[in-house]
């Protein structure tokens, strides 16, 4: 079956719209400091702007309460869902991805490089942060 032209563009658009494609996101604060992302829906949360090794960062979301708890260590898609929505710091974020089972993956959240990093995080001053994610309350 051959669409034309017109369908066509009806057709991706419809998708579009079903599925958030294109959807503009905007990065809002509330008074505690949680960042919603408007388009994925997603609440964030920062850690101690401090490196930190991926126990403890994964620690630290455990035991996380702020705005009622309910949070997680963030996947990569998440992450740069968060860098694609306006997120630009001079760190790297641990993921909850590993690649094996001593190496994580993180987003550096400067330029959008995704890394690898030991899980006790190498070097002391390069280490990740954590940030905290969670479906909107």
């Amino acid at each position: 079956m051959k669409l034309s032209g017109t369908v066509f563009v009806v057709l991706i658009l419809s998708l579009s719209l079903c599925y958030g494609f294109g959807k503009q996101s905007e990065l809002i604060v509330d008074n505690v400091g949680i960042l919603t992302d408007t388009g994925t829906g997603l609440q964030w949360y920062e850690g101690p702007e401090e490196p930190t090794t991926w126990d403890q960062a994964n620690s630290w979301v455990a035991k996380l309460t702020v705005g009622g708890g309910g949070w997680r260590m963030p996947n990569m898609a998440e992450l740069r869902g968060l860098y694609d929505a306006g997120m630009r710091k001079k760190c790297s974020v641990w993921s909850s991805e590993f690649d094996g089972t001593s190496v994580v993956w993180v987003l550096y959240f400067n330029d959008g490089s995704e890394l690898k990093f030991a899980r006790d995080g190498g070097p002391q001053g390069l280490w990740p942060r954590a940030f905290a994610v969670r479906t909107r309350k």
